[in-house]
């Protein structure tokens, strides 16, 4: 009966995980008693694996307050944790493609610290980049028809004397009202 063990294991020592294309993933040889003899440990990554895209587009640094000029914002109604912002634009990309070629803003609104490590903190989401408030105001009215709720907003630069201190203040923002289409009235005239 041991030799039959034996002969069962020896047929097993060789595991042998290949790629279809021939690619040695994992060889490794095994003694009788379940140790690795030889072996070695080469990975191969599938062409088919799918690994979560790098969200691009989101200006963490704050860059957009650099470029000269006052900046139509559509704000993104809510508070996101960091960790939720990402997928919070994947998504506002997806099912707004007047997203697209737009940069988003977070501004971070609160933090809560131990020990002066960050535990959680929370911000507000700005869709930014657009030409005018008209490009704005379309893309907050687009998202209020799906549902999502939006505010607009423009970002004007503090007004002060001194260049250089002017040059690392945050813009000043300003909420913006919607400007609601003229209602339709029904035609009542006869013809």
């Amino acid at each position: 009966m041991l030799t039959s063990i034996s002969a069962d294991v020896q047929r097993v020592t060789l595991v042998d995980t290949r790629l279809a294309v021939d690619t040695p993933q994992t060889m490794i040889t095994f003694d009788t008693a379940g140790r690795a003899i030889t072996g070695a440990l080469n990975l191969a990554v599938s062409s088919s694996l799918s690994i979560r895209p790098q969200v691009e587009r989101i200006d963490w640094d704050h860059e957009l307050w650099n470029e000269p000029g006052e900046h139509w914002l559509v704000e993104v109604t809510g508070l996101f944790e960091r960790t939720a912002i990402a997928p919070a634009w994947r998504d506002i990309q997806v099912r707004f493609p007047a997203t697209n070629g737009k940069v988003l803003l977070p501004m971070r609104l609160g933090l809560v610290e131990d020990k002066r490590k960050e535990r959680a903190s929370w911000y507000r989401i700005y869709v930014a980049h657009h030409e005018n408030q008209q490009e704005a105001q379309q893309l907050c009215q687009d998202m209020r028809a799906r549902q999502q709720r939006c505010r607009l907003w423009v970002a004007r630069q503090q007004t002060e004397n001194d260049q250089q201190t002017l040059h690392h203040r945050d813009p000043v923002l300003v909420e913006v009202e919607l400007e609601t289409p003229p209602a339709q009235t029904p035609d009542t005239s006869t013809r």
